[in-house]
């Protein structure tokens, strides 16, 4: 805006509500970004579309300007200077289709605590006049409502350069405190789990971006068009010439979202999981949005406390709650939380119930999740296959995530030596709702042991595939192992026997050393050993009943 020479003077008075006199102190908003927050909600209620923030902690100085209505004189006296002025909550629409965020103005009031001056420049809308007033905020925390009252602001009428039609307001906190520009710099900590290892600046970031009026990220497809109201005209943050939007934790996937009402409620909801815990921790949680602002932070709605159950993946859920009717009315002054109600009751306790069933979901899908990978972990190269079963939402977390035994289950089951193949095929079947094909075929060249057909709801598996044939040496001889099981107590071939070309062993799973501490392949080779030795001797079924007792005698668990 530009300043010219014809000016008058004017002098208003404030006004101070008995009603919310008790919040003229620092503890009304002990956050700094949340007080910043209030001014883009008052910016929002003006019809502005565009905000824009600057930081300029070399000049103490911090500036906050929009597009809005802006504001006459009279506009200045009965709300801006009337610290408490309060609207009824009301679902009418403005003309850009919004419903009003503030109740009781109290948003310039925010403020105040972190500095010296307020300074506003403010045109309205379809006037020529630019009305410009300084505010020293000292006064405010010393004396009583009473003696803030005999205190006059002195606004100065300026001839605006602006288009009749436009308006637009800037507010200028001047001379901002020491510790907050010392906070503002600081340096980021270790990590990025909490907001508080966060740089001062970046905190600032986070925190508006969280609790502003602002939208979804255009990245963010699924979530914007969910809770997009397409008769509202939204309105767009900047942070130092970078557009702001809400804080959405990464790689999340959708778990549940959906419409509901409790009495006059009236909110629509999506659920998210991280697959891990999301970061920051603050972001955990729904956070809950009346007329697009946030209520507090995320929440569990205690889950923990009131059903004294910790779920176990609870901290990998985050989400949003877009109340859209009914709960106006019960908005505490601290914008924190709802006085409560039945239906208050009723919402928290139908997401405690949905809290409780997806953190349970993500339990169970990591049990699953486990044995899957145990099961693939012979294949000399798994990747490939994982993330086929990870695309085809078959495997749904990493294997960071899950505690791997470092033994694949093929060698820690005792009650029967299970293959590689007959594991893997296991697993896949219990754990998956895909059918299980077995191919018998010689598998081509450079062709994976096991395909995922996510569009027929398939998985193939190739039983020859050179991966799941087991082979075993002796003496320079190769045979390949299959396993199978039969009384141990009628056979001289109690541990293992040979097939009818003599190239292929079958070994007793069955057999009680095999549940044994002993190494199974120090067991199948001394076991085949002895067999080779004896085949085709005269004495061969006499001589291999006593070699296969000397080593249950041996080896017995």
């Amino acid at each position: 805006m530009k300043i010219d020479n014809q000016t008058k003077q004017v002098e208003l008075p404030f006004k101070v509500n008995k009603e919310v006199v008790s919040h003229l102190s620092l503890g009304l908003y002990r956050n700094f970004a949340r007080a910043i927050k209030e001014l883009i909600s008052n910016s929002y209620d003006a019809g502005a579309t565009e905000v824009k923030i600057k930081l300029d902690l070399d000049r103490g100085e911090i500036i906050v300007r929009d597009n809005g209505r802006g504001m006459s004189l009279e506009d200045i006296e009965k709300k801006f200077l009337t610290i408490g002025y309060v609207t009824q909550p009301s679902d009418k629409l403005d003309e850009l289709g919004r419903k009003r965020i503030g109740t009781f103005g109290i948003g310039c009031l925010s403020v105040f605590p972190y500095c010296n001056t307020v300074h506003v420049i403010t045109k309205k809308m379809d006037s020529d006049d630019l009305i410009e007033l300084t505010i020293e905020t000292q006064r405010f925390f010393t004396g009583t409502p009473s003696d803030i009252e005999k205190e006059k602001a002195k606004c100065t009428v300026h001839k605006s350069d602006l288009a009749k039609k436009d308006g637009e307001t800037i507010i200028s906190l001047k001379g901002i405190k020491q510790h907050l520009i010392k906070e503002l710099r600081q340096k980021s900590g270790s990590g990025w789990s909490s907001i508080d290892k966060f740089s001062g600046f970046e905190k600032f970031k986070w925190t508006i971006s969280q609790y502003s009026p602002i939208q979804f990220s255009p990245e963010q497809r699924i979530l914007r068009s969910f809770f997009a109201d397409a008769e509202r005209v939204p309105m767009r943050l900047w942070l130092d010439g970078k557009e702001l939007f809400r804080n959405v934790p990464e790689n999340i996937e959708i778990l549940d979202k959906g419409e509901e009402k409790f009495g006059n409620v009236h909110l629509k909801y999506v659920i998210t999981t991280a697959k891990k815990p999301v970061e920051p921790e603050e972001a955990r949680g729904l956070q809950v949005r009346l007329r697009d602002v946030a209520v507090g932070l995320p929440t569990d709605f205690e889950v923990s406390k009131l059903t004294g159950k910790v779920p176990g993946k609870l901290n990998y859920i985050s989400g949003e709650v877009c109340v859209l009717d009914g709960l106006d009315s019960f908005l505490m002054i601290d914008r924190d939380s709802f006085s409560y109600t039945q239906e208050v009751s009723e919402m928290q306790d139908f997401f405690r119930k949905k809290l409780t069933k997806w953190s349970d979901v993500q339990e169970k899908w990591a049990v699953q999740d486990k044995d899957i990978y145990q099961a693939l972990m012979p294949l000399k190269d798994s990747e490939p296959l994982i993330e086929e079963l990870k695309k085809a939402n078959i495997l749904h977390f990493s294997k960071e995530r899950l505690r791997l035994s470092k033994e694949p289950m093929v060698k820690k089951s005792r009650e029967r030596i299970t293959s590689t193949l007959e594991t893997i095929k296991k697993a896949l079947t219990d754990k998956t709702q895909f059918k299980i094909i077995s191919r018998k075929e010689e598998p081509k060249d450079k062709q994976q042991p096991v395909e995922v057909k996510p569009k027929e709801k398939s998985i193939v598996i190739y039983d020859n595939h050179p991966e799941f044939v087991e082979s075993i040496e002796i003496d320079d001889k190769k045979f390949s192992v299959t396993y199978d099981d039969w009384d141990y107590k009628k056979s001289h071939y109690s541990i293992c026997k040979l097939d009818s070309s003599g190239k292929k062993v079958a070994f007793n799973s069955s057999h009680p050393l095999f549940k044994s501490k002993i190494s199974e392949d120090v067991i199948k080779k001394i076991a085949l050993g002895f067999l080779l030795i004896a085949k085709d001797r005269k004495d061969e079924e006499k001589l291999l009943s006593e070699l296969n007792h000397l080593i249950e005698t041996v080896f017995k668990g």
